[in-house]
């Protein structure tokens, strides 16, 4: 489907009624193609893992958690943020699974001096620091939390893929 169309593109020339129309084809089979609602939350739900050890799909992860903060608070510059772990990293040790800690709902982007200060403290005070600087971050599902478990993890994860299909990605474009 791609190639068809850079070659349907590239043979209309500069004529702009043309292109306008391959262009509009175009974005009527990439909507046909979209999955629904509920495909697309299953499949983002187990889609992104971000630690240390699993590091693979990083800037894919850091293009997702921006594309939130955007949404939400599109005046945040997001070059000079950093990703932290809401369970800490650690909790791998005492057999918190991967897919938990590396969940894409235990993620959030911070400064770099908010992430030190959030280090590898324990919930409730990683949330009293949070709750000073709210008004910066992506914090939906956190901070009316009075424990962040595997279950609020996912809870969080899910509310993200439904607010992902729903607003930051909507279809049709």
């Amino acid at each position: 489907m791609y190639a068809k169309a850079a070659r349907e593109l590239h043979s209309v020339g500069v004529d702009s009624q043309l292109r306008a129309e391959v262009l509009d084809e175009i974005r009527r089979k990439l909507i046909a193609r979209a999955p629904d609602r509920e495909q697309f939350v299953l499949a983002f739900e187990k889609r992104f893992l971000l630690t240390d050890d699993h590091a693979r799909e990083s800037k894919l992860v850091r293009y997702v958690l921006e594309s939130f903060l955007r949404d939400r608070s599109p005046s945040t510059a997001t070059d000079r943020l950093t990703v932290e772990h809401i369970m800490s990293q650690s909790r791998q040790r005492s057999g918190e699974a991967l897919e938990t800690v590396g969940s894409i709902g235990n993620l959030l982007l911070v400064t770099e001096s908010i992430n030190g200060a959030l280090a590898d403290k324990d919930f409730a005070s990683k949330r009293r620091i949070l709750e000073q600087r709210a008004g910066a971050y992506d914090l939906g599902g956190i901070l009316d939390k009075e424990e962040w478990t595997a279950g609020e993890i996912a809870e969080r994860t899910t509310m993200l893929a439904t607010r992902a299909y729903d607003k930051v990605w909507k279809l049709p474009v």
